[in-house]
């Protein structure tokens, strides 16, 4: 019988994460316990292994798609099983309305490109919710990219390739805060030109949103004090002249601070 897989919690703060590499393909049998996944989440990029056995009927994400946890990843079901397309709809968010084109295929093999184009008037766009975000932090239309997830499903990686082709005179600069995720290069290096704007990644995401997050909920407090360190100067001077070891001033400073503690 057939059964998805879905993202487990990773971690107790876990609420989704980026697949960084997938491990099997279609067809490969796994065993419970077998790695699957590469899961990259807001602390590690950890290994995600399969709740079953089974073989891999269908793999439902994508490398660099972002997902909340409890969403689907693939399906897995017997050797010979066939897992009907509704399924898979029903997991992906599809209708039961696209296994139609497949079957007047040889005659109108050109519309399951064009019910998208009619769907996105009505405002009707599937895009993750990290795309979304993404595209509006980006200044992409969402109605004129083509997504390559499940089910045509735009992701992230859909979207920065769309940002990507758009007219420099178009690309908008955010600045760097909790809710955004671009940054612009200051110095031209390799293929990154200089005031191009591109898109961070995960930990450079979270670490901003982390320092922004404390700058503005928790009041700073400063402390300047003034001290005589001669002595600390002259010792320092003498250990490093006289022994193998080189010492900083941050190692007496956090010597003192331990004593302290």
């Amino acid at each position: 019988m057939a059964k998805e897989v879905r993202l487990p919690q990773l971690g107790q703060t876990m609420e989704e994460g980026t697949i960084v590499n997938c491990l099997v393909n279609v067809g490969d049998e796994v065993k419970k316990g077998d790695v699957i996944f590469e899961v990259e989440t807001d602390k590690a990029t950890l290994e995600m292994e399969s709740p079953d056995d089974g073989f891999v009927k269908h793999v439902l994400v994508a490398t660099d798609q972002t997902l909340l946890v409890g969403e689907p990843m693939l399906v897995l079901g017997d050797k010979d099983e066939d897992v009907p397309q509704s399924f898979i709809d029903s997991l992906t968010g599809g209708t039961t309305a696209l296994p139609e084109p497949a079957q007047t295929a040889p005659a109108t093999q050109a519309e399951p490109a064009k019910e998208p184009e009619a769907a996105k008037p009505s405002g009707k766009v599937m895009a993750s919710p990290r795309a979304k975000k993404l595209a509006a932090d980006l200044g992409v239309d969402l109605s004129t990219v083509t997504g390559t997830g499940p089910a045509g499903k735009i992701t992230e990686q859909d979207v920065k390739e769309a940002s990507r082709v758009k007219p420099a005179s178009q690309q908008s600069y955010h600045g760097l805060s909790a809710h955004e995720n671009t940054t612009r290069m200051a110095v031209s290096q390799g293929e990154i030109k200089l005031g191009q704007t591109i898109a961070i990644n995960k930990l450079q995401r979270i670490t901003a949103e982390k320092m922004l997050k404390s700058k503005r909920e928790i009041p700073c407090f400063y402390l300047t004090v003034k001290t005589d360190v001669t002595d600390l100067v002259e010792l320092r001077t003498k250990l490093n002249q006289s022994g193998e070891a080189k010492y900083s001033y941050n190692d007496f400073i956090i010597k003192a601070i331990a004593t302290g503690l």
